[in-house]
């Protein structure tokens, strides 16, 4: 096998394994859509306004959980298969990522997509949704540390601390 062909495997399976860590990050509703569209894509969906917005919000949050321009142009082909065109992406989203504004709050998802909300015809996955206030909760608690503990490692209590995910 030739040396370029294995530099571009290994480098595209490193790309797909730092996707799937950054995808466990993301937000359950946009996580659950994209799998979902890995198991039965439907390529037309995405190229509605309601497609739209669900791309533009999965692509915040994936780079708001570290992804990289290669990280988002993975999760881009693995969306729009053959019609995966780089430098369409590149358009939308800015060569490094620069045009992806900030991540999607939970309000919004539930205002711009809907449907992606909905457990059943009575229930809202956001019931039940864990995801819902952690950032602010881990913002509360930053703020009520002491700036000392901060610049000191050594005076972190493992016992004390909340590593709930």
């Amino acid at each position: 096998m030739p040396e370029e062909l294995i530099n571009r495997l290994t480098a595209l399976f490193g790309t797909n394994n730092k996707l799937k860590v950054i995808l466990q990050k993301c937000k359950p509703c946009l996580r659950e859509k994209f799998k979902g569209h890995q198991e039965g894509p439907d390529i037309k969906d995405l190229h509605t306004s309601t497609g739209r917005q669900l791309t533009l919000a999965l692509m915040a949050d994936l780079k708001a959980n570290g992804a990289d321009p290669e990280v988002l142009h993975l999760a881009c082909k693995y969306l729009f298969r053959d019609e995966y065109n780089r430098s369409q992406s590149d358009h939308e989203l800015g060569s490094d990522g620069c045009k992806i504004k900030e991540p999607w709050k939970c309000e919004t998802i539930r205002r711009e997509l809907g449907s992606i909300t909905f457990a059943d015809a009575n229930n809202s996955k956001c019931d039940n949704c864990t995801f819902r206030g952690q950032k602010k909760q881990i913002d509360r608690q930053k703020k009520t540390e002491p700036e000392i503990q901060k610049d000191n490692p050594l005076n972190i209590d493992y016992d004390e601390m909340d590593l709930s995910p």
